[in-house]
C-alpha cells in the first residue's frame, strides 16, 4: 500500500511539474505591447505569440507544409496576416499608420514589430485585434498600452470590434 502511494504521489508530482510547460502553448493567447516611447518619438508595437501556436496557425491559414521556421516567405506571410488584423487609431477614430519592421523568434515566442510616429495631443487609442480569431474560436488577444500614465489593457475575443481606451490626464479618469 505504501509503495502504491509513493508511486502515485511521484507520478502526480511529475505531471504537475510538466503541466504548465506542456499546456502553456495551448492557451491560444496573444499579447501585444503598445509603448509610447518619448525617447524615440515612436509608438512601438510588439506582438508576441507562442511559436508553437503560430506554426499550427500557418498550416491552417496557408495549407499543409507551410513552415514559418524554415520558409522565409511563410514567415513574412504570417507577419502580414498579423499586421492586417491589428490596428490603431486615435480616440477620435483617425487611423494611425503602423510601419511593419520585422519579426524574430525568441525562445518559445514569435515576436512581430511595428511602429509609428507619436501623434501630437493624443488622448487615447482605438484598438482592433482580430489576430487568429479566424483560426481558433477560443483565441484571446491582450493589448497593453504603456507610456501614457497608468497601463491600459483590453482583451479581445472572437467577434469583438475596436475598443476605445482613454488616457488619464491630471489625475482624472
Amino acid at each position: 500500500m505504501r509503495r502504491s502511494f509513493i508511486l502515485g504521489t511521484a507520478v502526480c508530482g511529475l505531471s504537475a511539474r510538466a503541466a504548465p510547460e506542456a499546456y502553456a502553448h495551448q492557451l491560444k493567447a496573444g499579447l501585444v505591447r503598445v509603448l509610447f516611447n518619448d525617447r524615440t518619438g515612436l509608438i512601438e508595437v510588439m506582438h508576441r505569440y507562442y511559436a508553437h501556436d503560430a506554426e499550427h496557425a500557418v498550416e491552417r491559414l496557408f495549407g499543409p507544409g507551410a513552415d514559418i521556421r524554415s520558409v522565409e516567405a511563410d514567415l513574412k506571410r504570417f507577419s502580414a496576416y498579423v499586421v492586417e488584423r491589428f490596428g490603431l487609431a486615435d480616440a477620435g477614430g483617425g487611423p494611425i499608420s503602423l510601419r511593419y519592421l520585422g519579426e524574430e523568434f525568441d525562445g518559445p515566442f514569435l515576436w512581430i514589430y511595428q511602429d509609428a510616429p507619436l501623434p501630437d495631443g493624443i488622448e487615447g487609442l482605438r484598438v482592433r485585434n482580430a489576430v487568429l480569431h479566424d483560426v481558433w474560436e477560443d483565441q484571446t488577444n491582450l493589448v497593453n498600452i504603456e507610456g501614457r500614465g497608468e497601463t491600459l489593457s483590453a482583451t479581445f475575443a472572437k467577434g469583438e470590434g475596436a475598443r476605445k481606451l482613454l488616457f488619464k490626464t491630471d489625475g482624472q479618469p
